[in-house]
C-alpha cells in the first residue's frame, strides 16, 4: 500500500432499542469498527492517508442506535489516539446518510437521513477532509453542529424538576467554588450555557465520547484519576466536585488542550481494549 491512499468504510446496519441491547449487540458493531481500524494500522505502509468513516450517531444519536454510535465513537477515538503519537495521517470524518447515484431519498426516520447527502456533496466533502483538517475527526453536516447539538439536548431532557433545578439557560448555584470549577469543565465538554449542581451527565446529553473528554478534562485539571465507570456513580456536578474534594484535595496542573492528552488515550484503552474473539 506504498503511496497510497485508504478510504476504510465499514456499515453493520441495525437498530437495538435499549431494552433490548445485549452484548453481542456492542461486539458485533466494535469489532470490525475498532479491531478492523487496529488491524489495517498493523498492516499498512508509507499512505498520504487513511480516512475512517464513522457517523454523527455518535454526536446526535438516534432511537435504536446506542451500540452503532457505541462503536463509532471508538472509531473516532482511535483517530484521535494517533495523532496523540504524532500519525496525523489518520482521519476521521462523522457523517449523516449517504446517497448513492440513482438511489431516491432515503425515508426520514432520523436526522441521519434528514440531512443524508447526495454523491456530489459527498465526494466534494471527501477532498475538503483529506487536504484540509486540522484535526483527528471532522463532524460533517448540512445543519450548524452547536445547533444541531442543542436542539437534540434540548429533545432529550426535561427541562427543570423541582430538585434539580433547570438543566440550561438560569444561573445555577454551587455549593463551593470547586463545584463551580467542574462544573465549568462540564459546560465546556457538553457544549451547554448552564447546568444544575444536581442534573445527571445522561441528562444533559452526554455520550460516551464526551464523558471520556470530561474524565481527561477532570485529570488534567486537578489530578483526579477517575475511571469511565465512575461516570455511572459520580453523574451529576455535586458528586464529582465532591469525590474530588476527598480524594484529590489541592492538587492541580495546566489544563492540556483538549483532544492532545495523554490521559484521554489511557482512558480509551481502558473501555475499548476488548480481544476481538470475546
Amino acid at each position: 500500500m506504498d503511496g497510497e491512499r485508504v478510504v476504510r468504510v465499514v456499515a453493520v446496519a441495525s437498530r437495538t432499542l435499549g431494552g433490548a441491547l445485549r452484548a453481542e449487540h456492542f461486539r458485533a458493531q466494535h469489532t470490525p469498527k475498532l479491531h478492523g481500524a487496529q488491524a489495517l494500522a498493523q498492516v499498512v505502509g508509507d499512505v498520504d492517508f487513511c480516512l475512517l468513516f464513522s457517523s454523527n450517531a455518535s454526536w446526535f444519536g438516534g432511537p435504536g442506535l446506542v451500540a452503532y454510535a457505541a462503536a463509532n465513537a471508538a472509531l473516532e477515538a482511535f483517530a484521535e489516539n494517533r495523532w496523540l503519537v504524532g500519525d496525523e495521517r489518520w482521519l476521521a470524518a462523522t457523517w449523516d446518510g449517504w446517497r448513492l447515484d440513482g438511489e431516491p431519498e432515503h425515508e426520514v426516520r432520523t436526522e441521519l437521513d434528514r440531512f443524508a447527502l447526495a454523491p456530489a456533496e459527498s465526494l466534494h466533502m471527501v477532498e475538503k477532509i483529506v487536504t484540509a483538517a486540522r484535526s483527528a475527526v471532522t463532524v460533517v453536516s448540512k445543519m450548524d453542529v452547536r445547533a444541531r447539538h442543542e436542539r437534540w439536548v434540548a429533545s432529550a431532557t426535561v427541562v427543570e424538576t423541582a430538585e434539580a433545578g433547570p438543566v440550561t439557560g438560569a444561573d445555577p448555584v454551587f455549593a463551593d467554588d470547586l463545584e463551580a470549577e467542574v462544573a465549568a469543565l462540564w459546560r465546556d465538554v457538553l457544549g451547554v450555557a448552564a447546568i444544575g449542581r444536581d442534573v445527571t451527565f445522561p441528562r444533559l446529553g452526554g455520550h460516551s465520547l464526551m464523558g471520556l473528554r470530561l474524565l481527561s478534562r477532570i485529570k488534567d485539571r486537578f489530578g483526579a484519576d477517575l475511571q469511565y465507570a465512575s461516570l455511572f456513580r459520580l453523574d451529576t456536578v455535586a458528586k464529582m466536585a465532591q469525590w474530588i474534594k476527598q480524594n484529590a484535595p489541592g492538587r492541580t496542573v495546566e489544563a492540556a488542550p483538549a483532544g492532545r492528552s495523554q490521559t484521554l488515550s489511557q482512558l480509551l484503552k481502558k473501555v475499548t481494549d476488548v480481544p476481538a474473539g470475546r
